[in-house]
């Protein structure tokens, strides 16, 4: 099956893919980009192609042509020559992440003062943003590092050359790939929602639903569940025939596997909804209605919405999040909206997503399904264990927090600049009295202009208001615009402030 020939063609197929992914990444490192990470994961990707070019090459030179039982003896080799194809194939895979990360694909002045705002959050990882084609919002929960650290590991003994020095000499910290709707890229009041996949992140890196979390719900659970399974039954455990007792526990076991997936995915989930929320305040709120939108507002959570908790459910427990005590942002009190038309139009869109999270259509169905039930009465209950007893949430997270006397202080002169057609870039009483606005404060701004303005999508003479779209799209830009020039002006401030220090220093 295996000769000389066959197997050398092999191995050319093999360099001639890396070559070419090689080849992609230089022309990819030529390209712009709106930060380092996507360039970071372009010379990792050429490295670790080099890297196992010339693994093959050794593994193909190693080969003994002349050993008898020949087959046989270059199984080994064959299989890992197979493996090393898989990962380059991967590889030329992930180069779909960078070639998306292209300025000219994303909103690309937003880029770096979300990585500043995501890493302040979660120091020490690196994120790469970039479109997908699929319309969701998703992060890459596991670390790209890491994973091409451990396929790498095997091929140290190969190369003779340690991959610590050699491949990941720049590529240090734990590395995510965040994606979000392509068709949404200029649609910039929706990528707050940005914050939803950062607590994924939070969750994974600080192992809140760890296996020892898991096991303890599997044994709280695990005779309420026996219990409603053997309820079907006309017998009890013990009385039933031979194999009716093995179908009644296979079908117990696989009944406790579903209520820990519910519990599990409907947890990450409303811990990530509660961690955007906290991060940005109402926008979060006014986002993920805008998405529900889109949406069946009170499905069960099953293995057809991969156990995705109800909309409502989820626009539920963020408004908890900005009504609770000493940090209630609505009603918005009437001293920081002077304009009254604002501040009422305002005030009643909390109102209206509020009222519809006031009907319980969600819980009912959520209490139809004995597992389902079972699921989300464990996950109340774990939801405030977190909250109240993580460290991270109490030491680091609560830093971060938005607070609504800070963003309310400053947020109708920010709205008004909208109004005007300007950036809302910044909050400026005076020359003297001037401070760039946050990421945070600019897109806030920007939802509670669009929530407030008289706009109509048909006009009084019954046809369709086509400025509606250009005032959405201006809007957009002047975001936009907004949080590049806050994030300039912001990096200037540091680094005069940096060299004023050093010249005192020197004096």
């Amino acid at each position: 099956m295996f000769s000389r020939e066959n197997i050398e063609n092999y191995v050319i197929e093999i360099i001639s893919r890396s070559k070419t992914i090689q080849g992609r990444c230089k022309k990819l490192l030529a390209q712009e980009f709106a930060s380092n990470s996507p360039l970071l994961l372009a010379q990792t990707i050429f490295k670790i192609c080099h890297y196992l070019e010339e693994g093959v090459i050794k593994i193909y030179q190693s080969i003994n042509w002349e050993i008898e039982n020949f087959e046989e003896e270059v199984m080994p080799d064959i299989s890992t020559l197979k493996d090393t194809d898989s990962i380059i194939r991967l590889l030329g895979e992930h180069l779909r992440y960078i070639d998306g990360a292209v300025t000219r694909k994303l909103p690309w002045s937003i880029i770096k003062p979300v990585e500043k705002l995501a890493q302040s959050i979660i120091p020490g990882i690196s994120f790469m943003f970039r479109p997908q084609w699929k319309y969701n919002y998703s992060v890459v929960t596991d670390d790209l590092r890491k994973f091409y650290y451990v396929i790498l590991s095997e091929f140290e003994d190969i190369v003779e050359r340690p991959i610590e020095d050699d491949v990941f000499t720049n590529f240090k910290e734990p590395f995510h790939i965040i994606s979000f709707p392509s068709i949404e890229r200029k649609n910039i009041l929706l990528h707050c929602l940005i914050g939803h996949e950062l607590g994924h992140l939070i969750i994974k890196k600080y192992k809140f639903i760890d296996e020892d979390l898991k096991k303890n719900f599997t044994k709280r659970i695990d005779s309420e569940v026996k219990k409603i399974v053997m309820d079907y039954y006309p017998k009890p455990f013990d009385e039933l025939d031979m194999f009716t007792r093995v179908y009644a526990r296979e079908e117990v076991e696989s009944s406790i596997r579903t209520v820990l997936q519910i519990w599990k995915r409907g947890l990450e989930e409303i811990l990530s909804d509660i961690i955007g929320a906290l991060i940005f305040g109402p926008a979060m709120l006014f986002s993920m209605y805008e998405l529900s939108l889109q949406k069946e507002l009170d499905h069960k959570p099953d293995y057809r919405n991969y156990f995705y908790p109800p909309w409502r459910y989820r626009l539920r427990e963020i408004i908890e999040v900005l009504q609770r005590p000493l940090a209630q942002f609505f009603p918005i009190p009437a001293k920081y909206f002077p304009s009254r038309k604002r501040h009422k139009k305002i005030n009643s869109r909390f109102e209206l997503i509020k009222n519809l999270t006031e009907e319980e259509y969600d819980k009912q169905i959520i209490k139809e399904d004995p597992l389902v039930r079972i699921a989300y009465r464990e996950i109340e209950k774990d939801k405030n264990d977190f909250i109240l007893s993580t460290n991270y949430f109490k030491n680091e997270l609560m830093k971060k927090v938005l607070v609504p006397t800070k963003l309310f202080k400053d947020i109708e002169h920010l709205v008004i600049r909208v109004e005007n057609g300007l950036p809302p870039n910044a909050i400026e009483h005076s020359v003297e009295n001037r401070r760039p606005a946050t990421l945070v404060e600019i897109i806030n701004a920007a939802w509670l202009y669009k929530i407030s303005w008289e706009k109509r999508l048909i006009n009084d003479d019954g046809e369709l208001n086509h400025t509606l779209f250009e005032e959405i799209d201006t809007l957009n830009r002047l975001t936009l615009k907004a949080i590049e020039f806050s994030d300039i002006e912001t990096e200037y401030k540091k680094k005069g402030k940096k060299i004023f220090q050093e010249k005192r220093k020197i004096k």
